[in-house]
């Protein structure tokens, strides 16, 4: 895997502040309550709407009252009849290094893990601090080799 260009962080970079401002302003809007909102500021009718969007009134209305989730295809009709376009940002749970740094936090400790188990075998278990020790040079030396998959291994960190 090729390192990131500096265009490519500087682009997540703001998409990432974006989605943070979205986040912190919007997040409580609904899809349905944004239909609503910005049909309402146009002064149009469910049924003007719908005619412009080229989808039944009845879909338009469970829509709005939350009844069913529409997919992207009809989210794009009533959006580009509403006068919008739509953009799909991600919306990153926590920070994308602080990700990073756990998975390669757990992939040292399963190799350490691994490697303890093998001395337990030999009658040579060593003491916490020295695990510690060996756990944060095997993460020194993960972070520093970007080429190894850290997604490979069978663990990952859950964002959730």
């Amino acid at each position: 895997m090729s390192p990131m260009t500096v265009m490519e962080k500087l682009l997540l970079d703001t998409l990432f502040q974006v989605a943070e401002i979205y986040q912190s302003r919007l997040q409580k809007i609904s899809i349905k309550n944004m239909i609503t909102l910005l049909r309402k500021r146009l002064r149009m009718s469910q049924r003007v709407l719908a005619k412009r969007a080229k989808i039944p009134q009845a879909t338009l209305s469970r829509i709005e009252s939350g009844k069913t989730q529409p997919n992207l295809t009809t989210l794009e009709k009533i959006f580009k009849a509403l006068f919008c376009d739509i953009a799909l940002i991600p919306l990153p749970a926590c920070d994308f290094d602080q990700i990073v740094r756990q998975q390669i936090h757990l992939v040292a400790k399963k190799r350490v893990q691994y490697l303890k188990g093998t001395m337990a075998l030999e009658l040579q278990q060593p003491k916490d601090e020295v695990i510690q020790e060996f756990i944060l040079r095997e993460e020194g030396e993960l972070s520093a080799n970007k080429h190894f998959d850290i997604w490979s291994t069978g663990e990952s960190h859950d964002s959730k």
